[in-house]
């Protein structure tokens, strides 16, 4: 199976009105950090609210971890991350944390049914968004 989790992100989590752009900058190299860097500042322009079941930044690890368990049976995702060393690569649940989470700018992180974004860290907890189909 080949799954886009980017096209999938854009279509069911982002507003209408700004899927084209994110499309065309997460595609084109020279401006892919531009359009994950959307999410560090802007992040609510950009997330379908529709979708939205937490967000906040008072969040422990253990109980974000437990809100993906009980919304997907997923124990894998795709991020699209700031970090090119982690950036389109799929990462289990156990190891987002220190791995994704908690590194200072924005990540993405796609399931078939849900996404987990961290926004950009500026003074104690990042943001964090928690959408679902």
């Amino acid at each position: 199976m080949n799954f886009d989790y980017e096209q999938f992100f854009i279509q069911h989590f982002t507003v209408k009105n700004k899927r084209e752009r994110l499309q065309f900058e997460l595609s084109n190299e020279s401006r892919r950090q531009n359009a994950i860097s959307r999410f560090d500042h802007n992040a609510m322009k950009y997330i379908d609210e529709r979708k939205l079941i937490y967000s906040g930044n008072d969040i422990s690890w253990s109980n974000l971890k437990k809100l993906i368990y009980e919304n997907t049976d997923e124990r894998k995702c795709y991020i699209i991350s700031c970090y090119e060393e982690i950036d389109r690569t799929m990462v289990k649940v156990e190891e987002l944390f220190g791995r994704v989470i908690g590194l200072g700018k924005a990540s993405i992180m796609i399931f078939t049914n849900m996404a987990v974004i961290e926004t950009e860290q500026i003074q104690g907890p990042a943001m964090k968004y928690v959408l679902k189909l």
